[in-house]
């Protein structure tokens, strides 16, 4: 088995029977504020792949451009979703798995549970459950007498660690991540985390954890292989990365190191491949020395002493707002009704505060009465006070037209509160938008196996 790193937890595996995507990103860039920690001449596409799979649906993970790039008649495995819709991430939550595949063009999905085998040629695949509120996974992946894990975003679920304590079986390379965990108050508020430490503390227990129950031959940090820059202005967000990083795959290769067990700090395009009975091989690609790896990680590495700079709306390149910003506040008390965060209101109103401001002469509060839908309006002053969401109007406007996703566009607004959220994570945002940028018919399939070449499932016992 042969296994490139496309950096994150993106990787190509290549066996004698089979090719295989996991949570493939291809781009440079996820989208205007996120793009990869290391970037390499790359291959405009994958080669023909016979399965894709997906961990779970956040966009760095199911990532829709790159999706696109895929021969459609790819068998695609992804976690199955019998649970109520949580809108995360991606916009529509994990029920949007299976419909943004279908939107794409792919028809043979094979939805997986919980410790279910999945076994193809000459492979099998298990499906562990990570401890999240929706289902997410990391893979165990079987071939040829070797096993890798590759890891995602995974966090160690009490049935994945069951799995492992009782089965106990021989791990040639696991692929961990690093941290899971960021400390919100410096993305969302602009403001200091309370506590730092904690977060630090959580990731490498996490870690810790993960190495010790896979006793992997090799482990390689991998996930959160991003960075936060703007597409236009990449220096005013330099602050960002050193306040979301807790614990760093160069750090997790350096604790690694310091009690002895083997590591790899992976770049983009470097290769493991093993062999039964044998070390792990790592054949490093060459597009970025080992000290330039480490360099770009180590410029991610958290400094709670760093300074965090005042939110100024209109200095992120957003375009001049043309209309009357009262209509906004209208959309956004109509969208509110019916929601869980409307309902909260109608039992125990509080004071909300909408602030919209431009930079260039409008900079208003606007004071909502949710349950009564109706607002009051003031000239903004100070820190918006309760709770209180602050952005361009512009920003809003393009959040209603769904021209730019809720969770996709960091640096926007500051918030504390969960009026946009309840708002713009509801599936007709991410609907529109896809359809929008996906307009072309898909490619033709061509079958050239039957379709009893899905993958047989197999459940398995906790």
């Amino acid at each position: 088995m042969i296994i490139t790193s496309l950096g994150h937890s993106s990787f190509l595996v290549e066996t004698d029977g089979a090719t295989l995507a996991f949570d493939p990103w291809l781009t440079p860039r996820l989208d205007r504020f996120w793009r990869r920690n290391l970037v390499s001449e790359r291959p405009a596409s994958l080669p023909r792949i016979d399965v894709l799979v997906i961990s779970h649906h956040h966009c760095d993970h199911l990532h829709v451009d790159s999706l696109a790039a895929i021969n459609r008649d790819a068998i695609v495995i992804h976690p199955d979703a019998e649970k109520l819709p949580v809108h995360s991430g991606a916009g529509m939550g994990y029920k949007a798995i299976p419909w943004i595949l279908r939107e794409l063009g792919f028809q043979r999905l094979v939805a997986v549970k919980p410790l279910q085998e999945v076994g193809f040629r000459d492979l099998t695949i298990t499906a562990l459950p990570s401890k999240v509120m929706f289902p997410e996974f990391l893979y165990l992946l079987e071939a040829q007498g070797t096993r890798a894990i590759f890891g995602g975003d995974a966090i160690l679920h009490p049935k994945t660690e069951a799995f492992f304590r009782d089965r106990r079986p021989s791990i040639d390379v696991a692929f961990i991540p690093s941290h899971s965990t960021s400390p919100a108050a410096p993305l969302l508020e602009r403001k200091q985390a309370a506590d730092y430490g904690l977060f630090e503390r959580r990731c490498r227990d996490a870690f810790d954890t993960y190495t010790d129950l896979f006793g992997a031959e090799l482990t390689v940090p991998s996930s959160f292989g991003w960075r936060v820059d703007g597409i236009d202005a990449a220096d005013r967000f330099a602050w960002v990365n050193r306040k979301i990083f807790p614990f760093t795959p160069l750090q997790a290769h350096e604790a690694l190191q310091e009690r002895g067990n083997r590591s790899h700090l992976p770049g983009p395009g470097d290769r493991f491949v093993l062999s039964a009975g044998r070390p792990v091989e790592i054949q490093p690609a060459g597009h970025h020395r080992p000290d330039e790896v480490a360099e770009s990680y180590a410029d991610l590495e958290l400094d709670p002493d760093a300074a965090i700079p005042q939110f100024r709306p209109g200095s992120y390149g957003e375009a001049a707002f043309e209309g009357d910003p009262d209509d906004l506040v209208r959309a956004v008390l109509a969208r509110l009704v019916g929601t869980y965060y409307w309902s909260r209101h109608c039992a125990s109103p509080r004071p909300v505060t909408l602030r919209l401001s431009d930079g260039n002469g409008l900079d208003v509060d606007y004071a909502l009465d949710i349950a009564g839908g109706s607002f009051s309006a003031r000239p903004a002053k100070g820190p918006p006070g309760g709770g209180y969401s602050w952005l361009h109007p512009s920003t809003l406007k393009g959040l209603f037209d769904a021209e730019i996703l809720f969770p996709n566009a960091f640096g926007l607004w500051v918030s504390n509160d969960n009026l946009l959220t309840e708002i713009f994570h509801h599936p007709s945002f991410f609907v529109t938008h896809l359809r929008r940028r996906h307009t072309a018919v898909p490619p033709s399939m061509s079958r050239d196996e039957p379709d009893s070449a899905l993958p047989a499932k197999r459940e398995m016992s906790a």
